[in-house]
């Protein structure tokens, strides 16, 4: 049978060979489908399934599918929100400037909590303690979807220091005087962090269009081609295509 298949494949009969339980079960079952005999076919015993999935009966009754493929563009990311005295740890980043919860990837290999830690010490050179969870942030966005973990901290030890091309200045915030010029998506982490909101989940939407940029390289492009400031075009471009939309989901 295997060298049957490689025959069809080399002589480009086929794009695709396949044996599942279906076939097992009845390997009169591509003549039986080709001629409309979908009564006769015997399914196989374990799944009820005539083949082992849905493209394979596709395939012989209509033809190559002409699938578009598309790069799926997902991170993972975690944060914490540093608390002292009923205050908030907030990083202005280098490449916008704008105010944000330090945070960034999780890499391979590393959990959600040791991904947080890791870069809170490499953002801000603090060693912190995780004291619980603030929520989980799916911000969907043509740039790529990014679901951000956010954890609620405690300062053990370090000194607040910041990195080069990564971050400009660290300050602590209270509900009362906040920055306006916050990274979209990220006032309401800060609030709930504040409010001392624990485990709940909130979709963000973020529609900037794809005749404006398709990827953080070319909104860079944008930015360093505009006349404006960072601060200014960053702002006027989240103006431009509306306020975060937050819909809480669990909490």
């Amino acid at each position: 049978m295997v060298d049957r298949a490689l025959e069809v494949l080399e002589e480009r009969r086929a794009d695709l060979v396949a044996v599942g339980r279906g076939l097992i079960a009845d390997p009169l079952w591509p003549r039986k489908l080709q001629e409309g005999r979908f009564e006769d076919i015997v399914m196989c015993q374990k799944c009820a399934m005539g083949i082992c999935s849905w493209e394979f009966p596709s395939a012989v009754l209509n033809g190559p599918l002409n699938l578009t493929i598309r790069r799926l563009n997902l991170t993972l990311a975690a944060g914490v929100a540093v608390m002292e005295d009923g205050r908030i740890l907030l990083a202005k980043r280098e490449d916008f400037e704008v105010w944000c919860i330090p945070g960034g990837m999780v890499e391979d290999g590393e959990s959600v909590a040791g991904a947080a830690v890791r870069e809170i010490a490499e953002e801000t050179g603090l060693t912190v303690e995780l004291t619980g969870l603030v929520g989980v942030y799916s911000k969907l966005s043509v740039l790529g979807d990014v679901h951000s973990v956010i954890f609620r901290g405690a300062r053990k030890a370090g000194e607040l220091t910041t990195q080069a091309g990564e971050t400009l200045e660290f300050g602590y915030f209270g509900v009362d005087d906040l920055p306006a010029d916050t990274l979209y998506g990220q006032r309401q982490r800060i609030l709930d962090a504040l409010d001392g909101n624990k485990g709940i989940a909130v979709k963000q939407e973020l529609s900037i269009p794809l005749d404006v940029a398709d990827s953080r390289r070319e909104l860079y492009k944008l930015r360093d081609q505009s006349r404006k400031s960072r601060r200014d075009f960053y702002m006027d471009l989240m103006a431009e295509h509306g306020p975060e939309l937050n819909q809480r989901e669990v909490g």
